[in-house]
């Protein structure tokens, strides 16, 4: 048989065996299909840029806000952390810490939250980050180029009703 012909047939094969059958009788008969749509919870972190930090500056805000849009479930949240690296000299031979702040409560940051309402939000919910180093660490700091990280961790959490 030639290709054309087959195709034909197997389609129709397949087509009919989708069909949900509805026998009729002498009164009229109704059924019902059900569609099901599942769109998962997805989010985008956005986190400030690289920053120069001033010798001498105690508080350095950081280049862009922390922040997370999304579409997540109504039982859902966004938690994001952070974790910093002590700055460490070019050469290895000196380092010192310092302090992210969440700059909108003035205190350490040590997570931000976002539920359904704020990551669909028109005006997202943002944390602006500063970096605290106090005047005494500057005073005992060696001479050199000094560079730090700070690594945003974001989850997907369940909340409890």
């Amino acid at each position: 048989m030639n290709r054309k012909i087959m195709a034909g047939i197997l389609s129709v094969i397949i087509t009919g065996s989708f069909a949900l059958p509805v026998y009729g009788s002498s009164s009229s008969q109704q059924d019902t299909t059900t569609l099901t749509a599942t769109i998962d919870s997805s989010y985008v972190l956005t986190i400030p840029m690289d920053t120069p930090v001033s010798y001498g500056t105690v508080d350095t805000d950081l280049s862009g806000a922390l922040k997370v849009t999304g579409n997540v479930r109504s039982s859902q949240q966004v938690t994001v952390s952070a974790t910093t690296e002590k700055f460490k000299n070019d050469d290895g031979q000196a380092e010192f810490t310092y302090m992210l702040l969440d700059k909108s409560k003035d205190i350490p940051f040590s997570k931000g939250v976002w539920n359904e309402a704020e990551l669909r939000s028109s005006q997202p919910k943002e944390i602006p980050l500063a970096i605290h180093i106090p005047q005494d660490t500057w005073n005992k700091a060696k001479a050199g180029t000094y560079k730090s990280t700070v690594t945003f961790t974001a989850e997907l959490e369940n909340v409890q009703p």
